[in-house]
């Protein structure tokens, strides 16, 4: 016997609630679609008593996998939450099991159905629903168990949503792991991402993703990354990718080329360009065999979401969601040292006041400095590093041209 401890509430973004807890450490989990009908009976009035009795069928949309379940809720404990006594065990067909309460007398109510996506972290559940016909719902639960001795449920460790990312994965990911918030959104999308990819399920109608951020904020530099952490997750010997803007994939026939990429990697960028006809082409192509092929769109927030609300059936195969924060200026001077490591280079300790103040030239420029403009620099530093004269020959004669692993090392006077 447990004790249901929920609280429901209206929202007005379920895009910016689900940020929201991410960033607050819960793990997106399963996506479903869930049906549930609630029945009432001349002998037993469960309105009048403030109880409730349903039976629920759900359908995995990661997985494809269905299930059912029947539960009795007690009458609300107080007036604030909507703690409640639960009973609930799973049937193997609601069909039939709803038949079998007609005929004893129960009588079904209309049917309420919802998207359901759920967050964990460690005992609480959060789910974020849109409900037919009534809107945007979160509701928050914790089932805390009355028996004493009952056996605690065991996850098996490979079924369990990571919370971070491996270090391998960091080391894929490089600077973009050490962001903070942002190491946590990317583990979560692998996870939902990976556990679409091992179902039996080969089409693209779930389990796909969106990268959100500013112009210049690395979205496409994280979306091949993320597909080629996805491709070495899967064991492939090679990676299959294919990124193009929004505006060039409207003139392509696309049956055709998702047939092509089939089983690898679509990166859409600057997404909100898509034409409405070409959304609606990819969206049926996605629900016919892809070989579970993977499809990104990348945009600024605010044109993903007048996308996805002019074409609903498409956003729903969107199940996964990155967003790429803006950025402080101690994360665009890390940006900046692990790029020149990456191109085999390092950046002298007295250089990096002067990182900073380039980039606080930029922001006094009235605008958002990105990593982008940080490359932009360091590449500019590196130009300048290589530029025959008499200071590169003196550091190549007095051997201070290059740290202990033979990386260049980047001068103050090379930023300047």
């Amino acid at each position: 016997m447990s004790v249901e401890v929920e609280i429901k509430l209206k929202i007005n973004s379920r895009t910016d609630i689900e940020r929201v807890l991410e960033e607050t450490g819960f793990v997106r989990a399963d996506f479903v679609l869930e049906s549930d009908t609630y029945y009432t009976s001349d002998h037993h009035d469960f309105a009048a008593l403030d109880e409730a009795f349903r039976v629920r069928s759900t359908e995995n949309r990661m997985t494809g996998k269905r299930s059912a379940a029947i539960t009795y809720k007690g009458a609300k404990m107080d007036n604030i939450s909507m703690t409640r006594q639960e009973l609930e065990t799973t049937v193997g067909d609601a069909k039939i099991c709803r038949k079998i309460l007609e005929h004893i007398g129960f009588r079904p109510v209309p049917p309420v159905e919802k998207l359901r996506q759920y967050f964990h972290r460690e005992n609480i559940t959060a789910c974020v629903d849109t409900v037919t016909n009534l809107g945007d719902y979160l509701e928050l639960e914790i089932i805390v168990e009355t028996e004493e001795k009952k056996e605690a449920a065991s996850v098996k460790e490979e079924d369990a949503a990571p919370t971070d990312l491996t270090e391998e994965q960091k080391y894929n990911f490089s600077y973009f792991a050490t962001v903070a918030g942002l190491s946590q959104q990317i583990a979560s999308a692998l996870y939902m991402v990976m556990k679409k990819m091992k179902s039996t399920d080969q089409t693209s109608r779930v389990g796909n993703l969106i990268i959100l951020g500013a112009e210049g904020s690395g979205k496409s530099t994280l979306g091949i990354r993320f597909a080629k952490t996805i491709s070495e997750e899967k064991g492939e010997e090679s990676v299959k990718i294919a990124k193009i803007y929004a505006e060039d994939f409207n003139k392509k026939d696309i049956p055709s080329t998702v047939a092509k990429i089939a089983g690898g990697t679509l990166i859409i960028e600057e997404a909100g360009d898509l034409d409405d006809a070409v959304v609606e082409q990819l969206s049926k192509a996605m629900e016919f065999r892809t070989d579970a092929l993977l499809v990104v769109l990348e945009d600024e927030k605010k044109y993903l979401k007048e996308l996805f609300e002019k074409h609903p059936n498409f956003a729903e195969k969107f199940t996964s969601e990155i967003v790429i924060p803006v950025f402080t200026n101690d994360e665009l001077v890390e940006f900046g040292r692990t790029y020149a490591y990456e191109e085999d280079y390092t950046i002298d300790e007295e250089a990096i006041p002067t990182l900073y103040d380039r980039i606080s030239e930029l922001q006094e420029a009235g605008r958002p400095v990105t990593v982008i403009d940080v490359k932009e620099i360091v590449d500019e530093a590196i130009r300048q590093s290589e530029k025959i004269g008499f200071r590169k020959l003196s550091m190549v004669l007095s051997k201070k041209r290059y740290d202990a692993d033979d990386r260049v090392i980047l001068y103050e006077k090379d930023f300047r």
